[in-house]
């Protein structure tokens, strides 16, 4: 069919510890009127931006570098994503244009 544009979506897994959360998302729904308002318009984004959003569960003790990051626990979060590399804080410095 000549003048017809196919569009191949995006999809975007999100790995959650919470079961409900899950649920909703891959719903798309939920009984919740705030959050139901919430998914629609994710929904509507979704058409928009041709991508599609999935969760899957996975248990909060298998999931320990996002854990990590919840309870601020950067050193051990080194120890999880590379052991070998120290974490340091990224360091900018802002340059003023001084040839006025």
């Amino acid at each position: 069919m000549s003048g017809m544009v196919f569009l191949s979506s995006i999809m975007i897994l999100l790995f959650c510890d919470n079961a409900a959360t899950v649920e909703i998302i891959n719903k798309g729904r939920s009984e919740i009127p705030t959050i139901n308002s919430l998914m629609r318009r994710l929904t509507w984004t979704y058409v928009l931006n041709n991508f599609i959003l999935r969760a899957t569960f996975i248990p909060g003790h298998e999931n320990r570098i996002a854990d990590t990051l919840s309870r601020f626990k950067f050193q051990e979060l080194k120890n999880h994503v590379s052991p070998s590399q120290a974490l340091q804080p990224a360091m900018s410095s802002i340059h003023s244009d001084d040839s006025r």
